[in-house]
């Protein structure tokens, strides 16, 4: 039976930085992996990220497994189990994928007898918790309900009283989930395997069967530019600073790869809060993830001869 490992979370909170970090503990046992990744928007950021490291990974873009891809995903997922036959699956769906239909696609008669889920991770970014919780409640806890483990992300970056408040909440939600709130730094691989494995007892024994907040998908969009001209990196610097103003739109997320002419830069923008680390990748692309997008404003302020795709939930 092929195991699957769901890697859930919202957005930009974390989810292929800690795939990476899963990855080698499958390379320490040697097992035949494949990760299925679900970008929301038009261009496969992630997918693009993890294939650098050599490793095997199944894009679905543009929508979210748990709508309108659902049936695509059926569909991939049969072919690799099928074609590949590895011995496990990673996937990590969209930030806005509802975890708990996970359960009804696996049980699907096509994949039923030949894959079983065994660990539902969601990571939990620190920083945006709080803010982002009271905006989108739905999403949060359902991702939180349904994980076997609870990891906070960016918990070096945020007070120590902020962190247990954190995880309080978050253990109200789900009180059998076993809970991770250490620098990622600190990560061992023997954490990693105790999460993969589920070696690690939950802190609480009697399950939970808490109802979550009903709620339907928000009118989420996606903006996608391409072959965008070389700027430097204080343009880009400033261009993500801009991304903070309402008359670009609701922007929550927001990724992708720019050249500067010598150098190229990966950056990552969550909430209005950004980063910038230099890459190998010389394909200049971004994505844009929100509500009330304005793509031509987009368009005017990373470059106007750059390409552009528009997708929506």
């Amino acid at each position: 039976m092929v195991k699957i490992d769901v890697i859930s979370g919202f957005l930009g909170s974390g989810k292929t930085t800690f795939i990476k970090k899963m990855l080698n503990t499958c390379t320490i046992r040697s097992e035949r992996v494949v990760v299925i990744e679900n970008d929301f928007g038009e261009i496969g950021i992630d997918g693009t990220l993890l294939s650098c490291n050599g490793i095997e990974v199944y894009e679905i873009s543009a929508g979210c497994l748990c709508c309108s891809l659902r049936q695509n995903f059926t569909h991939t997922l049969a072919e690799i189990l099928a074609k590949v036959k590895p011995e496990r699956i990673i996937i990590e769906p969209s930030g806005i994928f509802v975890l708990s239909e996970i359960y009804a696609i696996v049980n699907d008669p096509l994949l039923s007898a030949r894959c079983q889920v065994n660990s539902i991770v969601t990571i939990i970014d620190s920083v945006n918790y709080i803010e982002q919780n009271e905006k989108y409640a739905y999403f949060f806890e359902n991702q939180i309900q349904h994980a076997d483990t609870l990891i906070l992300s960016k918990s070096q970056l945020v007070s120590k009283e902020d962190i247990k408040r954190i995880a309080a909440a978050v253990q109200r939600i789900n009180p059998r989930a076993t809970i991770f709130t250490m620098n990622w730094d600190e990560m061992t691989e023997i954490h990693m395997f105790q999460i993969r494995d589920k070696t690690v007892r939950s802190p609480a024994t009697s399950r939970c069967y808490r109802r979550y907040r009903q709620g339907t998908h928000k009118k989420w969009e996606s903006f996608s530019l391409r072959d965008m001209e070389a700027v430097t990196y204080n343009d880009l610097d400033g261009m993500l600073a801009s991304l903070r103003s309402s008359e670009y739109g609701d922007i929550v997320r927001g990724k992708g790869f720019v050249n500067t002419g010598r150098n190229s830069f990966e950056f990552s923008y969550v909430n209005g809060r950004y980063t910038i680390i230099p890459t190998n990748h010389s394909e200049a692309m971004a994505c844009f993830i929100g509500e009330g997008i304005n793509g031509s404003k987009l368009v005017d302020l990373f470059a106007k001869k750059c390409s552009s795709e528009k997708g929506g939930s």
